[in-house]
């Protein structure tokens, strides 16, 4: 639960069991008395975005509770305003809030907003959140629930009783199938002709302060093999495979590295995705729930349909329990299936196809026996748990599908290790030093740009929707900057400059 001013949001489960940050919002009743209620068009967008991440749904919750906050506290000021001249409000309101938010709203230690905001670190958040809020627009335009403000708008001349209801009031920031459920922007005076039809749509992207390019952090090439093959084992003289090495996480992480997948798509992987052909791993990326696949009878459902009826499971990516995998709106050459490009790099397909064999073979068949006997269905994902992990106070039994959470907590212990090992290499682990999981996608895109290959290869080979998103994976870093200007010192025509 996140309390602010006037808002507070609250992760729940709606009817059909989705967890979704469900914000309520504190508004005064007739008697003065402020009451919380709920936001239902949130909820009908987040349950529309159900595949995205939990951190995703909370930005967009926070930046619609921060706004409601802004105009709760500025609305005085903003009926003074439209009374005192004509005034466009709600693109006054927009840029204000946009710098209180990058700004803070404390001004020579005096704050007469009373909402106490401090100054964003990061003009990256600042981004995120107005972003976030513009998306939220655009889609409850997009969906119709914005295309003309509510009759008396026009006309109202902000005395007396307003005509509208709590519940259906001006579509403040066109952003509410039900106005928002907001009663803030409609006491407010507009006066004809000051503001656009549809005032906030077109606005935001131009207030926002784009984030800075900079290139993605990869992986340290040098390290990458040693990493592979050294911390994932536990006890070389085990004899038991698993007791020997974490071979789930491993498989996971040379795959990652090899294919440049994102963390989560792999979870995706059912066991005849991936095949080995002439002794190399060929692996094929299926939609989630779209991909067809053929029934004992000869016809065919969908993956969706086969998981609901064969195993009582659902599409990872619609999943909003412990199983939850998210799924981006990726390209895929044939609409529902496309194969995967390893880097011709010899030790990794080959590390994978050996460690394969081994999984497939006889550690995945004993994990899914141990399910089976618990009198729980078979399932076909590929990575299965080694039993024992927790998914906070969920317990993560062998052969039930692998998580995210599991693989997280394989990298770290694999990382920590691996630091320990090589304290010359002074590696820690973080999202800016590139050694993440998402770190190997980084490191994949940028040796792609380095082998010379052209940008729709690359677009296609990381599934790309935009022909622009491997631009970032592929700038070069300060030190490759430095190492080719270096390099090219012998070769540079210095007489030319020097006889100027």
């Amino acid at each position: 639960m996140t309390r602010s001013l006037h808002h507070t949001i609250v992760v729940q489960r709606t009817d059909d069991g989705i967890a979704i940050p469900v914000l309520y919002i504190s508004e005064p009743t007739s008697d003065g008395v402020e009451q919380l209620r709920v936001v239902p068009g949130l909820i009908e967008y987040l349950t529309a975005h159900r595949a995205r991440s939990m951190t995703w749904m909370k930005l967009r919750a926070r930046s619609l509770g921060l706004i409601h906050d802004y105009l709760r506290q500025r609305r005085q000021d903003f009926e003074r305003a439209a009374n005192a001249t004509p005034i466009a409000i709600h693109r006054y309101a927009l840029v204000e809030f946009t710098n209180y938010i990058r700004l803070g709203t404390v001004q020579n230690g005096e704050d007469p907003t009373g909402l106490h905001w401090q100054p964003c670190a990061s003009p990256d958040q600042v981004t995120l959140l107005v972003q976030a809020l513009d998306d939220y627009i655009k889609w409850q335009h997009q969906n119709g629930f914005g295309t003309k403000l509510p009759a008396g708008y026009e006309t109202w001349d902000g005395t007396g009783e307003s005509p509208f209801s709590a519940a259906e009031t001006v579509r403040r920031l066109y952003a509410a199938k039900y106005a928002w459920e907001f009663s803030l922007l409609a006491h407010v005076k507009r006066t004809k002709g000051s503001a656009p039809s549809v005032p906030f749509i077109g606005q935001i992207e131009r207030l926002a302060r784009p984030a800075p390019v900079k290139s993605a952090k990869r992986f340290p090439d040098r390290y990458v093999i040693p990493f592979l093959s050294e911390p994932f084992f536990k006890d070389s003289g085990a004899v038991d495979a698993l007791q020997r090495q974490d071979v789930v996480g491993r498989l996971m992480s040379i795959l990652l590295a090899g294919t440049g997948k994102r963390q989560c798509e792999p979870l995706h992987f059912w066991v005849n995705d991936i095949q080995i052909v002439d002794g190399k791993p060929r692996v094929f990326l299926h939609h989630p729930a779209f991909s067809r696949v053929e029934t004992p009878d000869g016809g065919s459902v969908t993956r969706e349909t086969y998981l609901k009826e064969r195993c009582g499971l659902k599409p990872r990516y619609l999943e909003s329990t412990k199983y939850k995998a998210g799924w981006k709106n990726i390209k895929l050459s044939e609409g529902t299936c496309d194969r995967l490009h390893w880097l011709p790099i010899e030790d990794i397909s080959q590390m994978f196809t050996d460690l394969y064999w081994e999984y497939t073979s006889n550690i995945r068949p004993a994990l899914m026996r141990q399910r089976t006997g618990r009198g729980e269905d078979d399932h076909p994902f590929f990575f299965v748990s080694a039993g024992g992990a927790r998914h906070n106070d969920d317990y993560e039994a062998a052969g039930d599908p692998y998580t995210t959470s599991a693989f997280r907590n394989s990298w770290e212990r694999a990382f920590n290790r691996f630091s320990k090992r090589r304290p010359e290499a002074g590696l820690v682990l973080s999202k800016k030093a590139g050694t993440t999981p998402h770190g190997l996608r980084h490191l994949y895109g940028a040796t792609l740009a380095k082998m010379g290959l052209p940008g729709p290869f690359i677009q296609a080979a990381m599934h790309h929707t935009s022909p622009h998103s491997h631009k970032i994976y592929t700038e070069a870093t300060d030190v490759e900057i430095n190492d080719w200007l270096k390099n090219g010192q012998a070769n540079w025509p210095r007489s030319e400059w020097e006889n100027r």
